[in-house]
């Protein structure tokens, strides 16, 4: 009896053993959160009680960290809605509202051109803290345009986000760079974001790009109820064959 147990408890593994090793295979997960109109992207990854941009301090002005594990490849989606304020730009979505070009604080992550103000955007970082007098080249969204169907921004560079689609309501897609594992979503301003008001809500979406964690595909389920009748066919073989 044990000698077939093991079999087919041994046939289970090996299919889903075969399942983690299918090439491709998609794995998704997602996260709900909620993004202050003060929240500053520039401070991203840096320690409470870090000062920047004319008054903001954290945590209070930090941006969001969404609680998804990030890697190099991963593609992610988002979709926003709410309202924020700010000085002299009245209730704005997570699209913004006119065009912006933002500064640089040597904070170690590096300002966009082309952006709406108080429109969501996010910044992709390693495991280390941001170095203090560095950051990577920007990105011109005056180039780029805010209508694209995908981005793959570089570790430390703010990125434009919006509502998550484009003109055509065509979800955006946007590729973790390589040695990510952190992403934050803040919002535009050109400083004290400490006087905005309001909040986004973001549903973030992730399709790991190296087949780690979620759900598996309908063709890995195939694989995983193939291999468990395996096992339940042992089982079965086992109850036939025993002795009265």
């Amino acid at each position: 009896m044990a000698r077939h147990l093991r079999a087919g408890l041994a046939a289970g593994a090996m299919a889903l053993a075969a399942v983690l090793a299918v090439p491709g295979l998609a794995m998704a997960s997602s996260a709900n959160v909620s993004v202050s109109g003060q929240a500053n992207p520039f401070t991203a990854g840096q320690t409470a009680g870090f000062a920047c941009c004319g008054g903001d301090v954290t945590p209070g002005q930090s941006p969001t960290l969404v609680p998804l594990v990030v890697a190099g490849g991963d593609v992610l989606s988002f979709a926003a809605t709410g309202l924020t304020d700010g000085a002299g730009t009245g209730a704005t979505g997570p699209d913004g509202a006119y065009v912006f070009d933002m500064a640089d604080y040597g904070t170690g992550v590096a300002g966009a051109d082309g952006v709406t103000v108080l429109s969501l955007v996010g910044v992709f970082l390693d495991a280390s803290t941001p170095s203090l007098g560095t950051q990577p080249g920007r990105l011109n969204f005056n180039v780029l345009g805010l209508n694209f169907a995908a981005l793959a921004p570089g570790l430390g560079q703010i990125f434009f986000i919006g509502d998550g689609v484009n003109s055509s309501s065509v979800t955006q897609l946007f590729t973790a760079p390589t040695g990510a594992t952190r992403l934050f979503l803040g919002t535009v301003d050109g400083f004290q974001w400490n006087n905005n008001s309001g909040s986004y809500d973001v549903k973030v979406n992730l399709t790991a790009g190296d087949g780690g964690g979620g759900v598996p595909e309908p063709a890995a389920w195939a694989l995983m109820i193939a291999g468990f009748g395996m096992a339940g066919a042992s089982l079965r073989h086992r109850r036939a064959v025993a002795p009265a």
